[in-house]
């Protein structure tokens, strides 16, 4: 999707376009899994031995796989 660059393109803004789109791409995709925890009731509840004040949805390791998924795919580096 994006490592074709043209001649006499500035690599520095197709790195930075390109650093862009996966920070947009992580944001969707963490805003879409927590509403997904949210709904399914993967939720962890605060007890003593938690610091946090509310609960808190269990996908956010999801949304971390699938952004470094689409990234890869969309930079063309091989999964391997």
């Amino acid at each position: 999707m994006f490592q074709r660059v043209r001649k006499g393109t500035d690599t520095f803004s197709v790195v930075t376009m390109q650093f862009m789109a996966i920070v947009l791409i992580a944001l969707l995709v963490s805003r879409i899994a927590a509403g997904a925890g949210e709904r399914l009731g993967l939720m962890d509840h605060p007890d003593a031995r938690k610091q946090h004040q509310g609960a808190t949805p269990l996908t956010g390791g999801i949304a971390v796989f699938v952004t470094l998924l689409v990234g890869t795919f969309a930079l063309g580096i091989p999964p391997y």
